[in-house]
């Protein structure tokens, strides 16, 4: 006697199974693609090119244009992807949606995939702090213990003093901003309220977690949502500043979250805090390959000069002010020459 066929809306379990991994598939799910010798592999679908190709990473390690017709969805028992999973596939289709310029569209995509990796601050948990008083930049540190309404976390040290050509150039904005710049040594222990615990670094993908905030705060500074923009990527830059997983990517993502929270306060017509920004972007490393370097200096050239371009928007209501800023701009440029190699240069 024959096995029973189950059945689902009308047609049996396999021609279903058959149905789902021959349909459409869509960006930032996982494949599998068929070569000409029989064998599979399976990949992520990174984007599509034209109507019947995709862009594909394997899992094995890189990436393909591989014809649509060799592709198909897993099975649906491989297909449980974990949180990581979810996030990478999130990230994608956000990226595809800012490729049409639908920005709000892309941030709940990258929303969804900061949720996805969003973890409670038990003890050993990485987190960001802010400060009490709810003013100042946030801190980076360890939870050693929790309780229902407080955490206990130990500091990791800051260091936020710019230095641009041997010159201190905080003290300057310190004195010109009133906006202090310290290094702020680890504490032993500190007690806080739970609901000063802004994020909990992810354990295992935190620049996954970069990334998806630093593109939320392009899709923001597209939006003219400044506020948020720096919320955002001031978030990336903190979790990048002491990630020891990637120290190159954590270095890229890190000079990004700078120069969007610098464009950012640009666009609020925030000077002080742009220029500030600007000088913790001088103060941060540069890659050590040649041409990365070059680009890195390229791109805080080209912030600089934009602020100086700006400041003849503050010179209308604070002519001293706008002095002092346009000299620290030319002092910051002139300290940049050496830096790194000539432009256009690897």
């Amino acid at each position: 006697m024959a096995a029973p066929v189950c059945e689902l809306g009308g047609m049996s379990f396999a021609e279903a199974t058959e149905e789902r991994r021959f349909g459409p598939l869509s960006v930032g799910q996982r494949i599998r693609i068929t070569g000409d010798d029989g064998l599979s592999k399976r990949a992520l679908l990174m984007a599509f090119d034209g109507d019947d190709a995709y862009e594909v990473e394997y899992e094995a390690g890189g990436e393909a244009v591989v014809p649509a017709a060799k592709c198909s969805a897993l099975l649906a028992f491989e297909e449980a992807g974990g949180a990581e999973a979810d996030a990478e596939r999130f990230k994608l289709q956000g990226n595809e949606l800012f490729k049409l310029r639908d920005a709000a569209a892309a941030i709940e995509q990258y929303v969804l995939g900061l949720r996805a990796l969003a973890s409670k601050a038990t003890p050993g948990a990485r987190c960001l702090i802010r400060p009490p008083e709810g003013t100042g930049p946030l801190r980076s540190a360890m939870v050693l213990t929790k309780d229902a309404n407080t955490v206990d976390v130990s500091y990791e040290a800051d260091e936020t003093i710019a230095q641009a050509g041997g010159k201190d150039t905080a003290s300057r904005l310190q004195e010109l901003l009133r906006q202090a710049e310290t290094i702020s040594d680890g504490s032993a222990e500190e007690a806080g309220a739970l609901k000063h615990v802004v994020l909990v670094v992810h354990g295992q993908q935190p620049m996954l977690q970069v990334a998806l905030l630093l593109n939320a705060a392009k899709c923001s500074l597209l939006l003219q949502q400044g506020g948020a923009a720096i919320a955002r990527a001031s978030r990336a830059e903190r979790i990048a500043a002491h990630d020891t997983f990637d120290p190159r990517t954590a270095l890229l993502h890190r000079r990004t979250a700078l120069v969007v929270c610098s464009r950012a306060a640009l666009s609020l017509q925030r000077f002080g805090l742009a220029t500030s920004y600007a000088a913790r972007l001088l103060a941060a490393p540069v890659p050590d390959e040649a041409t990365a370097a070059a680009s890195a200096v390229k791109e805080a050239k080209g912030l600089l000069r934009d602020i100086q371009r700006r400041v003849v928007e503050v010179r209308r209501s604070n002519k001293r002010l706008a002095k002092e800023l346009s000299e620290w701009v030319e002092s910051a440029m002139q300290a940049m020459i050496p830096a790194g190699p000539p432009e256009g240069h690897g």
